[in-house]
């Protein structure tokens, strides 16, 4: 499932384009021009290459969401008057009626500065056509840069919104195969696993539910941690967590104190080959939803698998995840489809 197929249910969502693949942009009827770059959910344009991606007719819009990365500069086009564009890091637009700018979450203005990473939306107070979509074109310049997303609303986004679209406060619901996901409860602190197995609460903590769905947790800091005893040997570990900009202590303990995942300082260890951080191979956590896969090539036994404590501090905060053991370890790819999938709006 895409991206774009997890996300057009959002109140005034018209289209949500996604760029996992060439091959994922042409089933959306995009069409790229001069072969921009795929990689890793991005897409990569270079200003002397002419490169572009045009799209399909969207017609009465009131909200354009785009994410962008490795800005030197951006152009887009959505109709014969109506364009974006970042130009030595400042924003401009043309053509619209009465629009607000939100730059990174944050209402701004034309002119705002920007970095090379920038998340823009803008929203209209009057309905507009984008009868000729050009991603990395607005016409008569080509820009460099990598894009993300870009999506189109029928309504304006509210403040609140754009802001908790920028910080990633949506619950992670994570819906792949896989051997256990816990459920958690907004009263009684996890009650049962997804094969149905009542979870005994004896003598721990009780993380409570956080929003709408059901597997993601909030845990205290001091006594929330859920042992589930030896589940097996384990080759990859998926779960989720949100970052604040402060130290969460111990996640995840495979055996006993031995084996772990922590953190502290914005960084994850592990005990096993590699971690992947929202689709990059590295330790280090962003502000918000961080969706995290450790890979164990050689497969470790979890004796006594516990989360939300590593035998000797507790974990403070929200946590979501998955496990998976088996043969096989995650692949980078698998972890993306994780991410792609995973997010769903807190109600």
């Amino acid at each position: 499932m895409s991206k774009q197929a997890r996300w057009i249910n959002y109140p005034g969502l018209k289209q949500r384009h996604s760029y996992d693949s060439e091959q994922l942009v042409r089933k959306m009827n995009g069409l790229p021009v001069n072969s921009p770059t795929f990689s890793n959910g991005i897409c990569s344009f270079v200003a002397g290459s002419t490169q572009k991606i045009t799209y399909p007719i969207e017609l009465g819009v009131q909200a354009i969401r785009i994410k962008l990365e490795g800005i030197t500069s951006f152009y887009m086009k959505l109709s014969a008057s109506r364009t974006i564009q970042i130009v030595a890091g400042i924003v401009s637009v043309t053509g619209f009626t009465s629009e607000t700018l939100y730059v990174d979450g944050v209402v701004g203005v034309v002119g705002t500065s920007v970095g090379t990473k920038a998340e823009i939306v803008i929203t209209d107070t009057v309905k507009f056509d984008c009868n000729d979509i050009q991603v990395g074109y607005d016409g008569s310049t080509y820009g460099t840069f990598g894009i993300d997303l870009d999506e189109y609303y029928n309504r304006i986004l509210t403040a609140s919104e754009v802001y908790n679209f920028y910080h990633n406060l949506w619950n992670i619901e994570l819906h792949i195969t896989s051997d256990i996901l816990l459920n958690y409860s907004s009263t009684n602190g996890v009650h049962e696993d997804s094969q149905g197995n009542t979870l005994t609460l004896t003598n721990i903590g009780n993380p409570k539910k956080i929003g709408a769905g059901k597997y993601s947790g909030y845990y205290n800091g001091s006594s929330d941690n859920i042992p589930m005893g030896n589940i097996g040997t384990i080759k990859s570990l998926t779960f989720a967590i949100y970052y604040d900009g402060t130290d969460q202590a111990g996640i995840i303990d495979l055996d006993g104190g031995t084996n772990t995942v922590e953190h502290a300082g914005g960084t994850i260890s592990h005990w096993a080959d590699d971690c992947y951080i929202n689709r990059e191979n590295n330790n280090t956590l962003s502000i918000g939803w961080n969706l995290i896969t450790i890979i164990d090539n050689t497969g470790t036994v979890a004796s006594a698998f516990r989360t939300g404590y590593d035998g000797t501090t507790y974990y403070k905060g929200l946590l979501a995840f998955t496990y998976v053991n088996g043969n096989t370890p995650l692949t980078l790819i698998k972890h993306t489809q994780f991410w792609s999938t995973s997010l769903k709006r807190l109600r």
